[in-house]
C-alpha cells in the first residue's frame, strides 16, 4: 500500500510471521547483494591511493550507547528460505521502534515482493545477540525504489514489534535536507562480509570517511564518500555526522580490479522521500524545549537575554518573540529589543524537520531602578 504521490510515496508491507534465528543460521546468512553502482572515478584532485585506501576499523564498545544503536539485519528472500544480512541503525522516533537500512534489505525489486522473516540484532557479534533479536512488524520503502529500482531511493525502514529504542536505551537522531557543503566528515557503520579477507560479517566495522561529491544522475542525487572498502553486508549501515545524526545509509560500494572507484561508498540523499518515509513509519518524538536562562522574575534590564535548547529527533529551527510581536527566526541565545517597564512574556517556538512544534515561555517584570534624588544644595 502506498501513501503520498510520485517517488515520495511510501510502500508499506506487513512483515508476516517472524521466527527467531539460531546462532548457526545467523552465521550462515549471506551478505545481501547491493544494486549496481558505478560512481566513476574520484573527483578531480583525489589520488588513486586515497580512493583505494580504507580508514576501516573494528568497532569497540558496540554494546554501549550510542554505538548500541547499530546492528545487523537478517532476512530471507521472497519465496525462499535463503538467509541474507544487511546492516541497520535504530533512529529516534515517536514509536521508538524504527530501524533504518537500505531499500534492497527490505524489498526485493526482482520479485516485486518484500523480504520475510526479518529481524534486527543490535550489537551483533559472532553469532550472538547479546541484546536480543527484534522481529519486524512492517517494512517500508520509497516508491522510487520499489517501483523504479532507483538507487537514489535505496532506503528502507523496519518497524519492529517492540520499542527497541527503549529496550536498548539509545537511538540516533536523524537529519534531512542538509546542505551538501555543511558536513564533510562522516563515520559509517556496518557488518561487511566482503571483501573477504579482511571481513566476515561477524563483527561491526566503522570507516571514517570524507564526503566527495553527489552523483550527477538521479533525483535526488546519491552521495559518494571515501575511503572505505566495506561492500556486501554493510548495506543499510548508517552514515553518522559528528553531531551524531544519521545523514544517509550505505547503498553500495563499487569496485573493479584496478578501478579508481575502489574505496568509494554510495548512499541516498535524505530529501523529501526520506522525510515522507520517516513520517509514515513512525515520525519524530515530541520536542523537549526548555528556556535555560532568562531574567529573574523582576529585572531592571530593558534588553534581557535568553538561552533555550531543544532535544529532538531531528534538527530544529527556533523562532522567538516578546509579547504579541510576530515570531522571528532566532538562535539558541537571543536578546530582546528594548522593553518598556511592566510585565512581559518571552516565547520561543521550536519546529523539527517533520513539522512537529513545541512552545516554551518565560514571564518577567521590567522594573527600572529608581534614580536617587539629588542632594539638596547648601545655602
Amino acid at each position: 500500500m502506498a501513501a503520498g504521490g510520485g517517488d515520495a510515496a511510501v510502500v508499506a508491507a506487513p512483515a508476516g510471521e517472524v521466527r527467531g534465528w539460531s546462532a548457526d543460521e545467523l552465521r550462515a546468512a549471506r551478505p545481501a547483494t547491493p544494486p549496481t553502482a558505478r560512481p566513476g572515478g574520484p573527483r578531480a584532485g583525489a589520488s588513486q591511493a586515497r580512493a583505494r585506501g580504507s580508514a576501516a576499523r573494528e568497532v569497540a564498545g558496540e554494546g554501549e550507547a550510542p554505538l548500541l544503536a547499530h546492528g545487523r539485519v537478517f532476512f530471507r528472500a521472497p519465496g525462499t528460505d535463503s538467509g541474507f544480512s544487511c546492516s541497520g541503525t535504530v533512529v529516534r522516533s515517536r514509536t521508538a521502534n524504527l530501524v533504518y537500512t537500505a531499500g534492497h534489505c527490505v524489498y526485493d525489486t526482482d520479485s516485486g515482493k518484500p523480504n520475510h522473516n526479518v529481524v534486527f540484532v543490535p550489537a551483533y557479534r559472532d553469532g550472538q545477540a547479546p541484546h536480543g533479536q527484534y522481529p519486524a512488524e512492517v517494512l517500508y520503502a520509497p516508491a522510487g525504489w520499489v517501483t523504479h529500482n532507483d538507487t537514489s531511493f535505496d532506503l528502507g525502514v523496519i518497524s519492529l514489534r517492540e520499542p527497541v529504542q527503549q529496550a536498548i536505551g539509545t537511538a540516533r537522531p536523524i537529519a534531512f535536507k542538509q546542505p551538501l557543503n555543511r558536513i564533510k566528515r562522516f563515520t559509517t557503520y556496518g557488518y561487511p562480509a566482503l571483501p573477504s579477507p579482511p571481513y566476515d560479517g561477524e563483527r561491526p566495522i566503522a570507516c571514517d570517511v570524507t564526503f566527495d561529491r553527489a552523483l550527477n544522475t538521479g533525483t535526488p542525487r546519491s552521495l559518494i564518500a571515501s575511503p572505505c572498502e566495506m561492500r556486501q553486508g554493510s548495506s543499510g549501515g548508517g552514515w553518522i555526522a559528528p553531531s551524531g545524526h544519521l545523514f544517509s545509509v550505505i547503498s553500495s560500494g563499487y569496485c573493479e580490479d584496478g578501478s579508481e572507484s575502489c574505496g568509494q561508498i554510495v548512499g541516498p540523499y535524505f530529501g523529501n522521500a526520506a522525510i515522507e518515509l520517516y513520517k509514515r513509519a513512525g515520525g519524530s518524538e515530541p520536542i523537549d524545549l526548555r528556556v535555560l536562562r532568562g531574567p529573574p522574575r523582576v529585572t531592571p534590564a530593558r534588553r534581557p537575554a535568553f538561552r533555550h535548547v531543544a532535544d529532538a529527533s531531528t534538527p530544529v529551527t527556533y523562532e522567538c518573540r516578546v509579547d504579541r510581536v510576530p515570531f522571528s527566526r532566532c538562535r539558541t541565545i537571543w536578546r530582546a529589543p528594548r522593553l518598556r517597564p511592566g510585565r512581559h512574556v518571552f516565547r520561543v517556538r521550536a519546529t523539527d524537520q517533520t513539522g512537529r512544534r513545541a512552545l516554551a515561555r518565560h514571564v518577567f517584570l521590567v522594573r527600572p531602578k529608581a534614580r536617587p534624588l539629588p542632594l539638596p544644595t547648601q545655602g
